[in-house]
């Protein structure tokens, strides 16, 4: 009956053949979860951070390596050991350990795919970081300079006599002598906006919160005070050459 056959000890081939399968399983579902995660990884929208994470996360991925290609070498002995005991299974022992060692052969193909993708991936981010460095060294001052020309524009002045409007005339003078270097200013930052917007399809900047249409307007507008400051100079200069002659 079927009651003391289960009694019956396993012969040594069906022993060896039973952890042969079981541990085939268990490296091939491990093999193929492993591939599964590679294939998924969403390395494309990973930031500069996350591919760090991820670049670490693959280096702790070499000591599972190392446990499952020991595992894959006891497949391969109990393999040798049932073969060379003439186990009646011993062909079909023999194809299985051949075909972990092509599952592993494509793990190894995929897992490195993986790798480069990471360091390419992680060698684009950097490059956008640093272009988006470059841009909040250039952009913050140029905001701040056209803060500080708009106050100074936008300043009201009483004068006194016909020197203190020379002099604040000569200052305008000066400051619009300038324009032509601060115009370029600007067109470098737009360069560097395009050419960030070329490689990098997704984020934001984490060094400035300041866009090239915000810069934009804020130029317009001081290019439109300008000349309602020289109407203001040009007035107070009649004015005070009208009193000088009285």
């Amino acid at each position: 009956s079927s009651g003391i056959n289960a009694e019956w000890p396993l012969r040594p081939g069906e022993h060896l053949f039973a952890r042969f399968t079981q541990k085939c399983d268990s490296l091939a579902g491990w093999i193929t979860e492993s591939k599964t995660y590679f294939k998924k990884d969403n390395i494309a929208e990973a930031d500069l951070n996350e591919l760090l994470g991820k670049i670490k996360s693959d280096d702790a991925f070499d000591t599972d390596m190392t446990i499952h290609r020991e595992r894959l070498d006891q497949v391969a002995n109990l393999a040798q050991e049932m073969v060379q005991q003439g186990f009646s299974k011993a062909a079909e022992v023999a194809a299985r350990s051949q075909a972990m060692n092509g599952l592993w052969e494509n793990l190894l193909v995929a897992r490195t795919k993986h790798r480069e993708d990471l360091e390419n991936a992680r060698e684009t981010q950097e490059k956008i970081d640093a272009m988006r460095l470059e841009f909040a060294k250039k952009a913050n001052p140029f905001n701040n300079w056209l803060e500080g020309a708009r106050e100074d524009l936008l300043d009201m002045f009483v004068c006194h006599s016909i020197e203190e409007v020379n002099s604040l005339v000569t200052a305008h003078e000066e400051f619009k002598a300038c324009l032509p270097e601060f115009h370029q200013i600007f067109l470098d930052i737009q360069q560097m906006q395009q050419e960030i917007d070329v490689v990098a399809s997704f984020g934001t900047n984490p060094y400035t919160n300041l866009e090239v249409d915000t810069l934009g307007t804020k130029w317009n507008e001081l290019l439109q005070l300008i000349p309602q400051r020289d109407q203001l100079l040009q007035d107070a200069l009649v004015k005070k050459k009208e009193k000088s002659t009285d």
